[in-house]
C-alpha cells in the first residue's frame, strides 16, 4: 500500500450521518456500498468501479 501511495479510508460519525441520509434505493441496497457513497459525497472522491448501481447516487464513477 505504501508504495503505491494507498491509504485507509475509515468510516467517521460524520460519514453515518450522511449514509442516513441518503435514499434507498431499490436497486441498490448493499449496506457496505452505501456506506462507501457516503464517504465519496463526503469527501468529493471519485469512484472507482464498474457498477453501474452507483450511478443513482450523485458520485463520480469511473471504469465500466
Amino acid at each position: 500500500m505504501q508504495t503505491l501511495n494507498i491509504q485507509e479510508l475509515p468510516i467517521l460519525f460524520e460519514d453515518n450521518v450522511t449514509y442516513i441520509g441518503l435514499p434507498l434505493l431499490p436497486e441498490h441496497k448493499d449496506p457496505f456500498d452505501r456506506t462507501i457513497v457516503a464517504q465519496i459525497i463526503r469527501r468529493s472522491l471519485i469512484l472507482v468501479s464498474a457498477d453501474k448501481k452507483f450511478d443513482a447516487y450523485p458520485v463520480q464513477r469511473i471504469w465500466g
